[in-house]
């Protein structure tokens, strides 16, 4: 989770360069994740919903199950009002899901 915690740094094992080892500082880091999503929606689901949604999209196509979501979706609210740290934790949750770890849906 380093990349994602630190950015392209040498912290908890990473293979950067830079030292900043404060999670969410990237000052130090040789290059970082980035991710633009609108935090507007008017309530702690709606905004869980639209951040898991579109990561969902992005780092699995789309296949993550409704019981991992609501899973995420939980641990990204706990995180709140801190908008950064509950995407981080998100991204970290996508990273250990079975379905970040396939490449396709099993049809029969």
């Amino acid at each position: 989770f380093s990349l994602i915690k630190y950015g392209l740094s040498n912290c908890d094992g990473g293979f950067g360069a830079g030292r900043g080892c404060t999670e969410g500082d990237y000052s130090s880091a040789a290059g970082r994740l980035t991710l633009s999503i609108s935090y507007s929606e008017a309530n702690d689901d709606a905004q869980a919903e639209a951040v898991v949604s579109k990561l969902s999209t992005l780092l699995t196509s789309g296949r993550l199950s409704d019981s991992t979501k609501d899973i995420i979706k939980n641990a990204y609210k706990e995180m709140l009002p801190d908008s950064d740290a509950a995407l981080r934790m998100a991204q970290q949750l996508i990273l250990t899901s079975p379905e970040f770890h396939s490449t396709n849906t099993v049809k029969m």
